[in-house]
């Protein structure tokens, strides 16, 4: 099962000091491999900080998520498969099992199991 998760950003046209903020489109992150037994916003808090950021000049944040299956083509890669019969510029992805932050907590159940086994 994959999320994909859309998101807004925003560039600023004025100065640190004085912002002017302006939406400037939206972007879609795949996470794939996701556990079923998540909701989105579980999976949306797990992988935030590869997603979002923030700083004087450009910000972008989560705006919502649905669940598909693996093999589900965003609008963007769909649009570019039906004009170019190719996808040159997928979406980002996110590999559930490679988030280090999991990785740490499944290794240290591992420990965990093999210290009470």
């Amino acid at each position: 099962m994959m999320l994909l998760i859309t998101t807004q950003c925003y560039e600023n046209y004025g100065t640190p000091e004085t912002p002017f903020w302006k939406c400037k489109g939206d972007s879609c992150y795949k996470v794939l491999n996701v556990p079923s037994n998540l909701t989105a916003e579980q999976i949306e808090d797990t992988v935030r900080d590869q997603v979002e950021y923030c700083n004087p000049y450009s910000e972008e944040y989560i705006t919502g998520s649905s669940f598909h299956s693996d093999d589900h083509l965003s609008w963007f890669e769909q649009s570019q498969l039906d004009l170019d019969g190719k996808i040159t510029l997928p979406e980002p992805t996110i590999e559930w099992d490679d988030i280090p932050y999991l990785k740490q907590i499944d290794e240290m159940n591992k420990v965990k199991e093999l210290n009470d086994g």
